[in-house]
């Protein structure tokens, strides 16, 4: 299915030959259900063709989202949908049973083990279901990172997972709602990013799996066949 390359990058220092300057917006403070933040994602979440936000916070255990009023901008106090999520960490708004609206995909971290879980958009209008298990990963500390990708071509989404505690790196396939798991590789050092694009320009998607330590960074390529 795949080959590999692998390359080694120092990471010394990083020098800014342009300029782009941004005007900050206020969207929410911290005693207004955002305690940790974990991370953050945009999309049309309602449908009504403007761009939410919906963040996680690892503090007080909420997924929260920010409801884009006018489109521009300016976005309501948040609503939780969901507050008992342990760590909540990476966070993503993808389609995920194929019915053309916006799902949540999301990782958490509880003592030792890392879950990722979805919540359904039941309406396409931002009413979610309760949360659905997809991967359980039993380790003895770190935590799990995720991104998505149709890495088999079948035209729906699967899963990428950079595991800290483990030191693997995985896809999980959509088999019609149900997740097949599916080992790339195992490392010595600790994966802390996964992503998957077309790097190569053959039209097929490569992946790129990213570990560190220090000042060094191992960048693995693996090319899917």
């Amino acid at each position: 299915m795949k080959t590999k390359l692998l390359f080694f990058l120092i990471l010394i220092s990083f020098k800014t030959i342009a300029q782009i300057n941004f005007d900050s917006h206020l969207i929410t403070i911290q005693n207004d259900g955002l305690d940790g933040l974990g991370d953050i994602a945009a999309g049309d979440i309602d449908g009504d063709g403007d761009i939410d936000i919906i963040s996680t916070s690892e503090q007080d255990k909420n997924i929260s989202w920010y409801k884009n009023l006018d489109g521009n901008g300016t976005f309501a106090r948040p609503i939780v949908i969901e507050n008992n999520l342990f760590s909540a960490f990476n966070i993503y708004l993808i389609d995920i049973d194929g019915d053309l609206d916006l799902d949540i995909l999301v990782s958490s971290e509880r003592y030792d083990e890392d879950k990722i879980f979805w919540y359904e958009n039941t309406d396409g209008s931002g009413n979610f279901g309760v949360k659905q298990l997809i991967y359980t990963n039993v380790f003895d500390g770190g935590r799990i990172f995720i991104n998505h990708a149709d890495v088999d071509g079948d035209g729906d989404i699967d899963i990428l997972c950079a595991t800290y505690g483990t030191n693997q790196s995985l896809w999980l396939e959509n088999n019609s709602g149900v997740f097949v798991e599916h080992i790339i590789e195992s490392y010595s050092f600790i994966p802390s990013f996964i992503s998957a694009e077309n790097i190569n320009g053959d039209n097929k998607l490569d992946l790129e799996v990213l570990m560190g330590l220090a000042h060094l960074a191992i960048p693995f390529l693996y090319q899917i066949l």
